[in-house]
Order: C-alpha cells, then sequence, then structure tokens
C-alpha cells in the first residue's frame, strides 16, 4: 500500500496531475493542442486577499514605498492607501481616490486607467509621491500596470492570451471578467500529450 501510494505521488499517476502536466505541457509549447481554444473567466478579488497579494510583492532595494493597499469602496469606486518613507516635507502617508474604468486593452501590457478623485492640493503632490513601480500618476489620471503585477507573479504567459479584460469594482470586492484565447493553430510536430491514467 505504501509502496504503491509513494510511486502514485512521485509519477503524478492521478487524473489530477495529469491535467496539471497536460496545462503545463501545452503552455511551455505555446498550446498547440488547443488552438483557438476560449475561455472565459469571472473572479471575485476579495480586498483581503489583495492585500495579502500586495504584502507578498518583491521589495526593490532602495524601495521608499512601505506598505500599499486597496479600498474597494463603492461601484467603480477604489482607494489605493500608501505608507511610504519620510522624504523632506511630503507626507508619509497617501491616499488616492478613484473612478475605475472598466475595460482594460490588452493590446501589450494590459494597465487598469483610473480617474483620480482627490482635490488639487493632494492631486499635484501625488505627482512627486514616492509610488510604487507598477502606479503611474500624471495630472488627474492613473495607471495601474497590470502586465508588470503579472509577469512577477509569474503568470506573464497568459498576457498574449487575453482577448478581453475588464473589473467591476462593488463595496469590499473587484469583479475580474477575463477573455482568453489560445493562438488559433497548433504546431504539427508537437509531442503528443500524456497518457490518461487509468481510472
Amino acid at each position: 500500500m505504501r509502496e504503491s501510494a509513494a510511486s502514485e505521488d512521485e509519477g503524478g499517476g492521478g487524473l489530477g496531475d495529469w491535467v496539471k502536466r497536460t496545462l503545463e505541457r501545452e503552455r511551455a509549447a505555446g498550446f498547440p493542442s488547443l488552438p483557438g481554444a476560449t475561455v472565459k473567466l469571472r473572479l471575485p478579488l476579495r480586498q483581503a486577499l489583495a492585500n495579502a497579494l500586495l504584502d507578498a510583492r518583491p521589495r526593490r532595494e532602495g524601495d521608499k514605498v512601505k506598505s500599499v493597499r486597496l479600498l474597494f469602496a463603492a461601484r467603480d469606486r477604489l482607494a489605493i492607501e500608501l505608507t511610504t518613507a519620510k522624504i523632506f516635507l511630503l507626507p508619509s502617508e497617501w491616499r488616492l481616490d478613484a473612478e475605475v474604468t472598466r475595460y482594460v486593452p490588452f493590446d501589450g501590457d494590459g494597465r487598469l486607467r483610473l480617474t483620480l478623485l482627490n482635490g488639487g492640493l493632494v492631486r499635484m503632490l501625488l505627482n512627486v509621491a514616492p509610488l510604487p513601480d507598477f502606479l503611474r500618476v500624471q495630472g488627474e489620471k492613473a495607471e495601474i500596470d497590470l502586465g508588470l503585477l503579472l509577469r512577477r507573479a509569474d503568470l506573464g504567459w497568459l498576457i498574449p492570451l487575453i482577448t478581453r479584460c475588464a473589473f467591476n469594482v462593488e463595496p469590499g470586492v473587484l469583479w475580474l471578467d477575463l477573455d482568453l484565447r489560445t493562438p488559433p493553430t497548433g504546431d504539427a510536430s508537437a509531442p503528443p500529450l500524456p497518457e490518461v491514467p487509468a481510472a
């Protein structure tokens, strides 16, 4: 019994392991056996999970941003709360209130566009604040670089598959709608799929 269980773990004999190996193989080869496949996803991103992901983000040497928090405040409204190192007379705590542009074009790196709702003085200071490198502020507009965040999470391979990306913010949750499509032509020279394990 023990030998059988061990060999199954090492060899990945279960159906779940087969699915995982197949997807990894397809991803590495550019999805040759799944040409033109389309997948629609609707994912709820809860505020607590979003902030846990931000807490786990890699820190760069000399990074002046100590913490980043998201607040999903209301329909199509979010807030970004930042704590930064003290620089001269600038404040060390910042809050960006913004309206979300729902649809994100993914013709390269996707950028979530925001319209800042902060007053003039705060908005002016935000243009010189030490912000995270995935957040850019210019005037009353701001952008979150989703492509950069995906690559840092080892999910950069998703970027060329995304054909539609939309955000819908509600209190406490951000709904993410994704349409994915694999390349339309397969690779006839690709190795065969792994055999499906016997039931």
